[in-house]
């Protein structure tokens, strides 16, 4: 059966006593363990207490936490686990020769079956390859399990080590756990076209250069300045551009949302994960009461496809931090929105990894993914 345990403090003497109880708890497994990177300067240290551990572990480091409805700044949510998980690390994630292509072995699964199994990712929000990683979860493994994950790391940038595996704490980095619990998973964003597409003509990654072949600072001003009036700046940039992320435009669906970081002297857009060179684009803006209607949606998106015939050992959420910035005061009411009567952990993410029906698994930005876990029945299996 699965537990979980909260910790506030948000020191490490906290977080050894609360895995001190997942240890001595009946049945646990396996250790998920979502922490706030403000709480952890000193990673060594951190590293040193995990080291300690017998059980297979994984997690991150996020901006905050969510707990049944509350967002929490400090702290830790450890989740034990009633299934061992498989674990696989990849490092120097940004890095041409990372090793994509040994992740169906390492993450070999018995439950057979599609949804038989989940696989959790946490990832550096600011790694490079992250659409690699992505593209090579899904080549190799289909759609047998179900997926859902989130970026972690400090939205400063910074670099800090921030992703939790059986080996240390890392950067560049990312973290896969593949759980032998069905699932089912909600995405959904909210935010809305504001402009005609425009195409992006020159990238590098998750740099846009350039789109309809000019400057994408120069367009993406002239966007948001005929929406609204507001004039973005260099020093304004970040504020404004929260409120008005880019959409890659899709055949069906919602929109897949980039979440515009920062602009250079060039005016080179910097976003969270890839945008691919020649898709169209569209100015997305959204309304509070809309990202909130989203989150519900999300919720019974996931309740529809929920597989078991109890209620769900947990819900995990991944939040994107950007929409509780953009809300501010009014977040917590999508907090509420999602509120069940089955336990809910999750993260502040910097975007999310999911699938959901048929569709293709993405890396999203400005979203709310939701997967519901449920035990394994007797009788179905390890």
């Amino acid at each position: 059966m699965t537990s979980i345990w909260l910790e506030r403090s948000g020191t490490r003497e906290g977080l050894a006593t609360v895995l001190e109880r997942a240890h001595r708890a009946p049945g646990v497994q396996g250790l998920m363990i979502l922490s706030c990177v403000g709480d952890y300067d000193d990673i060594p240290a951190l590293e040193e207490l995990l080291s300690r551990q017998k059980l297979a572990l994984f997690g991150g480091l996020f901006p905050g936490l969510i707990f049944n409805g509350e967002e929490l700044s400090r702290g830790s949510i450890v989740v034990g686990l009633p299934v061992a998980p498989l674990i696989s690390t990849v490092t120097g994630l940004s890095l041409p020769g990372a090793v994509l292509d040994a992740l169906s072995r390492d993450l070999a699964c018995d439950a057979q079956g599609e949804g038989k199994c989940t696989l959790v990712a946490f990832v550096d929000a600011f790694s490079t390859r992250i659409a690699d990683l992505v593209s090579a979860m899904f080549d190799q493994l289909g759609l047998d399990c179900n997926y859902l994950g989130a970026g972690a790391g400090a939205l400063d940038g910074s670099g800090r080590a921030c992703v939790l595996t059986p080996d240390g704490v890392m950067s560049d980095a990312a973290v896969l756990a593949r759980l032998s619990m069905p699932s089912s998973i909600g995405v959904a964003h909210g935010w809305v076209p504001v402009s005609e597409p425009v195409k992006v003509s020159r990238v590098e990654q998750n740099r846009v250069m350039s789109l309809n072949a000019r400057p994408a600072f120069d367009v993406y001003a002239e966007l948001i300045r005929a929406h609204s009036g507001v004039e973005i700046t260099l020093d304004n940039f970040f504020s404004v551009a929260r409120s008005y992320p880019l959409g890659m435009c899709r055949l069906r669906g919602e929109r897949v949302v980039r979440d515009p970081l920062s602009v250079d002297e060039q005016g080179t857009i910097t976003c969270v994960a890839d945008v691919p060179e020649g898709m169209f684009v569209e100015l997305l803006h959204g309304a509070p009461p809309d990202l909130i209607r989203a989150a519900d949606r999300a919720v019974a998106q996931a309740e529809a496809g929920y597989p078991g015939s109890t209620p769900p050992a947990f819900g995990l959420v991944c939040d994107c931090i950007s929409r509780a910035l953009f809300m501010a005061d009014g977040f917590s009411a999508e907090l509420r929105a999602m509120r069940r009567d089955y336990p809910l952990v999750g993260m502040l993410s910097v975007g999310e990894i999911a699938n959901c029906g048929l569709e293709c698994l993405e890396f999203y930005n400005k979203a709310v993914v939701l997967g519901l876990l449920a035990e394994r029945e007797p009788g179905s299996g390890p």
